[in-house]
């Protein structure tokens, strides 16, 4: 639910060899690597990019501003892509999409060197071409696929973009359409947004045509080019079916049961309309496209074809990591309560997967989190939206208030903590939901000190009641306590009770906030900043993990190159004093800088995109006060490797120039200091030089 856009609003803002599935299985939250050397479309800085794609452009005929404009957006857009940490290169499944785009591409050699494609981490089902040739393909999309054709299609789809240039067309004609948006009021705010930054409909349908070409010279079956429609058409929908009829928050069987009452009667049918209105949507609806594909092949001998070219096996092999990978990234995009569904499906092949038990825990600890400071909109769907059985686990999260939602996530932390005593941090997963019982829910030890295993049953009849809402409410009115059993065994151990003591403190000074005025909130600030500038944090960084600073240039005209290269010659100053300033101030760093690194760098270059995960979620959390989800990072990275260090500078046309610095500490699972200081128009390497100087000697004390 959490969207990257959204979340920065709020926030200012595999492997070698082949795996096999128990191995993702036993190693909870495993991220799965890059592996080889490093392309070079990693390492080379986005200005020598955009002056080579320059270059070679000028003998095209177009207007050289045009191209200059032109180049200048592509690769600062592709560059921020690039640098996300969420590109895989060398993994099983990059290397089988390129055996597949070998086979495509096997009589046109030029064009397929030109072509580089890789995985992209990323849940939701789709794939996208970028101007100078990469195609990324989402995790998600090799998980719901239904054969190796499918994702034939979908790559001469890709690559039909690049061979036409949709994106200098698009470049043009958004632009215009940026500078003329009075003159089609019709159009919705997204739909003219859209038109400013997306391809048109017209190119989705031109590479639906030149992309069936390309892919009726290859000896895949012309049935998946229906069936992947249907794919994309139902992307909103869980891959897989499995009715809920036990309760989907469980570990393991038997743990408990949610009252029938909190379970909804009837479900929404999966829709299969695909002749929806598209006006909000970049793409031209399913139905549109399938018409316009049959129309093509009106004079096409219907063919046999084969489903899988390069291997089945392989195939289904890799839908399986793609499955369990995407679980993993649902988690970090804080879709909670979809990855939930996802899991209770996984679980009838994998009854004994650790990672998928974890996961669960994972998923309804960020649940408890948000719903604990009352922002569980942010990540939680409307069940009404909802198709299918996945409804049923959506309406379930939906039904139950803090203090149930809070204790299902505990009870399941518990027990996972039962069965994998060798993973310590599910510890601190408990003892932060015993701190929402506490805190946020307002709950004691006391309360949970119930008679019996569970609560009696409701032994009323509907006759009963004036109405059937009534008896619905009576027995819901009844059933409300249930979760005070489900931590029975821990309460009369009196782990509940040391557990919320620990927290006593941390509920005072919450209650004494709440009472504070805005006034004494700010002096308060005042006083503390200049205790940190005189006295540091007592932090005593030594050993820092930096990672590649930026200095964002947005909200600048489409045309003002004068102003992106001058941030990019910033950027580049920026980082080769960075390392002497940090010297001076007696800290020993390691800067994960991408352009610095060699293609043998693989060990530095997965470590970044790891920590840029990391550094995202941890961000998103510290705005609400909470620990963030992937907290066992540390263990799947050197040992020495505690505090990460991140740095931007943004310049805005809006006279909003800022400087932000978050330093992260792995082990606590935590911000422990950042700053976020406007600094006017202009921003300077004064601006950055005395801003950083400050906050590296504040850490290093």
């Amino acid at each position: 639910m959490l969207r990257r856009n959204q979340i920065q609003a709020i926030a200012f803002c595999l492997i070698v060899l082949f795996p096999q599935i128990q191995k993702a299985q036993s190693s909870p939250g495993e991220f799965l690597k890059s592996s080889g050397t490093i392309p070079n479309d990693f390492l080379e800085s986005w200005a020598n990019k955009y002056e080579k794609s320059l270059s070679s452009s000028l003998s095209s005929g177009e207007d050289e501003d045009d191209l200059e404009d032109y180049w200048l957006s592509q690769h600062h857009q592709i560059d921020d892509l690039l640098q996300s940490g969420r590109y895989c290169f060398g993994d099983p499944m990059t290397n089988y999409l390129n055996e597949i785009a070998d086979h495509l591409l096997r009589n046109e050699p030029e064009l397929r060197a030109k072509i580089r494609i890789y995985t992209f981490r990323s849940p939701s089902v789709n794939a996208f071409t970028l101007a100078d040739g990469i195609i990324a393909v989402h995790t998600g999309l090799l998980a719901h696929a239904k054969s190796e054709a499918e994702l034939a299609f979908v790559l001469a789809h890709e690559i039909s973009h690049y061979t036409r240039n949709h994106f200098y067309s698009s470049f043009k004609a958004n632009r215009e359409a940026t500078e003329n948006t009075w003159s089609n009021p019709s159009l919705s705010p997204l739909a003219q947004a859209e038109n400013r930054i997306g391809r048109s409909k017209e190119n989705e349908i031109e590479a639906d045509q030149y992309g069936l070409d390309l892919y009726l010279k290859s000896d895949y079956a012309l049935n998946a080019v229906d069936s992947v429609l249907t794919t994309l058409h139902r992307s909103y929908i869980p891959f897989g079916r499995k009715d809920v009829s036990t309760n989907p928050f469980c570990l393991k069987e038997g743990c408990f049961q949610i009252p029938q009452v909190f379970y909804r009667e009837e479900l929404s049918p999966i829709s299969l309309s695909e002749d929806y209105a598209d006006d909000r949507h970049s793409h031209p609806n399913i139905g549109s496209r399938r018409n316009a594909i049959h129309a093509s092949l009106v004079q096409q001998e219907i063919r046999e074809g084969l489903f899988y070219v390069v291997s089945e096996a392989k195939f289904h092999q890799i839908q399986e990591i793609a499955r369990f990978e995407m679980i993993r990234e649902k988690i970090l995009n804080a879709n909670y309560a979809e990855v939930l569904y996802d899991i209770y499906v996984l679980e009838r092949d994998y009854p004994q997967s650790k990672f998928l038990a974890i996961s669960k825990v994972k998923a309804l600890y960020g649940l408890a989190s948000f719903k604990a400071v009352d922002e569980i909109s942010l990540v939680t769907p409307s069940s009404s939206k909802i198709e299918g059985p996945a409804q049923q686990v959506i309406h379930l999260i939906k039904q139950m208030n803090r203090s149930q939602l809070v204790s299902i996530a505990l009870q399941a932390s518990r027990s996972a903590e039962k069965l994998y005593p060798e993973d310590t941090y599910l510890k601190r997963y408990s003892s932060q939901l015993a701190k929402y019982l506490l805190v946020y829910c307002d709950e004691s030890a006391e309360d949970f000190k119930v008679d019996g295993n569970s609560l009696p049953a409701f032994n009323q009849t509907e006759s009963e009641f004036r109405s059937p809402r009534a008896y619905i409410r009576a027995q819901q009115s009844h059933y409300k306590d249930f979760y005070r059993y489900l931590i029975k065994e821990d309460v009369d151990k009196g782990w509940l009770a040391t557990e919320m003591h620990k927290h006593e403190a941390f509920r005072d000074s919450i209650k004494a906030e709440k009472m504070m005025t805005v006034e004494a909130r700010e002096e308060r600030k005042e006083k503390q900043w200049e205790r940190l500038e005189e006295f540091g944090s007592n932090l005593n960084v030594k050993n820092l993990v930096v990672l590649d600073p930026v200095i964002k240039v947005i909200n600048i005209e489409e045309d003002d190159l004068d102003e992106r290269l001058e941030g990019l010659e910033q950027e580049r100053a920026y980082k080769e004093s960075l390392p002497n300033w940090i010297s001076e101030a007696g800290i020993n760093a390691e800067l994960l800088y991408t352009e610095h690194m060699n293609p043998s760098d693989l060990d530095s270059y997965n470590e970044f995109c790891q920590l840029e995960e990391w550094v995202y979620e941890a961000r998103i959390y510290h705005q609400f006060g909470l620990m963030p989800v992937s907290i066992d990072i540390r263990e799947r990275l050197p040992a020495d490797t505690r505090y990460v260090c991140r740095i931007v500078g943004v310049v805005d046309k809006d006279d909003w120039d800022s400087y932000y610095f978050g330093l992260f500490d792995l082990k606590r699972g935590k911000i422990v200091y950042q700053r976020y200081e406007t600094v006017g128009r202009n921003l300077s390497m004064g601006d950055l030089e005395k801003q950083t100087k400050t906050d590296l000697k504040i850490i290093a004390n």
